[in-house]
């Protein structure tokens, strides 16, 4: 896919066409945007325009980038190390990954291979390979570029041999990393990195994507652009209607802290603390945005009768989330993923999380906001 033939971040993607054009390409770059939201697929397109060539005779373009199958295009991302210290050998895993799901996240790549729960990283064996390859002479044009995805996922190991790359690139070299939070990235490669912000996609900047790949009637199509918060390869799948685990484990935790039922919370946590830290934080995550959706329904009415499991739970949940604890509420997710982010002890965070549930869940609603509602 060329930058042209992008749906979404048109405004960027022709900027990106642009600097291409006129030469003025930054020898390291980093997209950052909300996963599944089209920086990996801005990325892979910009790598495109950059290894494409000028068309041959017939008119025709070397798309062999879009592809991840150009000689000069090295793709690196991150690896559960006891299943192979680098992404080579996986690359054909992530282009028929790419076929099947255009607008592909990390969250589902990781799934899909069973890999959700383990700790994978970018190591130094990676950048000891690409720096093997980068050091090389191009095999087709003038430049050679590496694609690191989920850049923020490199051990300090690799980190360092990086900036070497970066503070001495080999000539016609290209980095372009993609990921979430360009400050995860070693400081002192993040000062020398060009920073480029994918911004994240409205529920109406979603839309015309999903009308395009699902023929779902154009409310559902509405309500997953909404609930996906910026993410296609979600809304795509809350199209299809896939079970949702984390949900269901959501649902199940909050029906437990408010019932007060103190061993099955006990054992609830103790099992939730052991999928890893990575899933821990998906719960958190939805569970915020749970609650952010139930305190709207107290404002917010429908009459369209529900059918989405979730939705009725939102619902009949919305009584308990109002003026008097939403903000607490909000607070203690940011709190807990933050503390989980920092490797904090997960049955200790959630245990703490379960019990301050408990008490917020039961707080009074205003008599001003009771008498408003009626």
């Amino acid at each position: 896919m060329f930058l042209e033939q992008l749906e979404i971040h048109r405004g960027l993607a022709d900027r990106l066409k642009d600097s291409v054009r006129t030469g003025r390409i930054p020898h390291t770059q980093y997209f950052q945007g909300v996963d599944g939201g089209g920086a990996l697929q801005l990325a892979i397109a910009y790598a495109q325009e950059v290894l494409a060539g000028d068309p041959d005779m017939f008119g025709n373009v070397d798309d062999r980038a879009s592809r991840l199958e150009h000689p000069d295009l090295h793709v690196v991302f991150p690896m559960v190390q006891s299943v192979s210290r680098t992404s080579e050998g996986s690359i054909q895993e992530l282009r028929d990954a790419l076929k099947e799901h255009p607008y592909l996240s990390y969250d589902l790549w990781t799934r899909s291979r069973g890999e959700r729960n383990k700790k994978a990283i970018i190591s130094k064996y990676e950048a000891d390979a690409v720096s093997k390859k980068l050091g090389l002479r191009a095999f087709e044009g003038k430049h050679k570029v590496l694609l690191i995805w989920m850049a923020e996922l490199m051990n300090p190991e690799c980190s360092n041999k990086l900036l070497k790359l970066i503070e001495e690139p080999p000539q016609g070299s290209i980095i372009i990393m993609v990921g979430c939070d360009a400050d995860k990235l070693l400081p002192t490669i993040r000062s020398r990195t060009q920073v480029i912000d994918v911004h994240t996609l409205s529920p109406a900047e979603i839309l015309p994507t999903l009308a395009r790949w699902s023929d779902c009637p154009d409310n559902e199509l509405q309500e997953a652009a909404i609930r996906s918060e910026g993410n296609i390869s979600l809304a795509l799948e809350l199209l299809v209607g896939e079970p949702d685990e984390v949900s269901e484990q959501v649902m199940d935790w909050l029906r437990l802290c408010y019932q007060r039922k103190v061993p099955e919370t006990m054992d609830w946590s103790d099992s939730m603390a052991g999928t890893g830290r990575e899933e821990v934080k998906r719960v958190l995550h939805r569970t915020a945005e749970l609650f952010q959706a139930a305190f709207k329904k107290n404002f917010i009415r429908t009459e369209a009768e529900e059918t989405d499991k979730e939705d009725v739970f939102t619902t009949r949940f919305s009584p308990f989330i109002h003026m008097e604890n939403a903000e607490d509420l909000a607070e203690l997710m940011d709190t807990a993923i933050r503390d989980i982010e920092r490797h904090g002890n997960a049955r200790v965070i959630l245990l703490d999380v379960s019990f301050q549930l408990m008490r917020l869940l039961r707080t009074p609603r205003g008599e001003q906001q009771v008498s408003a509602e009626a």
